[in-house]
């Protein structure tokens, strides 16, 4: 335990962490300077978080300039996404969806393309549906109490990565970002994640990951897998279930991120890490569902109340 506290304060020494803390720092600024001026909601919360990431990667490490130009074809693509989706549910606009989604993976594909990868086979195949996963479900956080709650839950999820990976210079620059970007999506600024910056952000983690666990393929697994339970939350509505309290959320991300890093250190094997996070996401998803109720339930009494007065 020890040593784990001694190796989080050294954190605070690292250069790309404090680079990353100091943009993240701004950004807030910025963001809260913005709602104070809209009184609503501020988008490109996710498009302000990956593209200083980019910017501050891009600086210290020499970052290749075709995968900041594959992920912010992502980000375009996002955009088509978005504006597919606003287009009505006729012909042409389930058309325009149909091209949107394809455009999306194609320009995924092309980044996972130009990603180099030293591990085992499989992680080229999984990467892109990785970031399609990882981005939907950013991209799907937009009713509370989820979309207050997605900052801190991502900041406790790149720091399941950080604790995963063996090779943590550049996670700690998006960890920095996200500490303090981390509160933006609370009251009262309530910043928001879009389509464009959902995908390239889920881009970048993802990346990360691979970058972080280039030396470990388990580490990739348990890296990817800290996402924790956040995908688990847009199913709710698919099953006609209110979304639970945000304490239940928050509690139970923390406790499926340290649950999920600490099987990638006891294992080594990659079948039984992934059949321990699978036990870990079925324990998870029954603890959503009984902490919620159906969609449109009214108390009883409450009812009552209202036809007598």
């Amino acid at each position: 335990m020890l040593d784990e506290l001694l190796t989080v304060f050294d954190l605070f020494t690292h250069e790309g962490f404090l680079y990353g803390l100091g943009a993240g720092v701004v950004l807030l600024a910025l963001f809260f300077a913005a709602s104070l001026t809209t009184k609503a909601p501020v988008p490109g919360w996710a498009v302000a978080v990956g593209g200083v990431v980019m910017l501050l990667l891009a600086l210290q490490f020499e970052t290749e300039q075709t995968l900041l130009i594959a992920l912010a074809f992502v980000g375009v693509a996002g955009v088509f996404v978005d504006v597919a989706h606003s287009s009505g549910d006729g012909p042409l606009g389930k058309l325009m969806r149909i091209v949107a989604w394809a455009v999306l993976g194609v320009s995924i594909v092309w980044f996972a393309g130009i990603t180099e990868f030293s591990v085992d086979p499989w992680v080229p195949v999984v990467f892109p549906l990785v970031i399609l996963a990882i981005g939907a479900t950013l991209r799907s956080a937009r009713t509370t109490p989820l979309a207050n709650l997605l900052g801190p839950m991502l900041a406790v999820s790149v720091f399941g990565i950080w604790v995963t990976v063996p090779e943590t210079d550049m996670v700690v620059v998006l960890l920095g970002v996200l500490l303090p970007m981390g509160l933006a999506t609370l009251p009262p600024v309530r910043a928001r994640a879009l389509a464009p910056g959902a995908f390239a952000l889920a881009g970048v983690m993802a990346w990360l990951t691979v970058a972080g666990g280039d030396t470990r393929a388990l580490s990739i697994v348990g890296g990817w897998a800290a996402i924790g339970v956040l995908p688990l939350l847009p199913a709710l509505s698919l099953l006609g279930r209110q979304p639970p309290g945000g304490v239940l959320i928050f509690g139970l991300h923390v406790a499926y991120v340290v649950v999920v890093t600490r099987v990638v250190d006891i294992w080594d094997s990659i079948a039984v890490a992934l059949l321990a996070i699978v036990v870990l996401t079925g324990l998870s998803a029954l603890a959503l569902v009984a902490g919620t109720k159906p969609a449109g339930a009214v108390d009883a009494r409450q009812e009552s109340g209202t036809r007598i007065h």
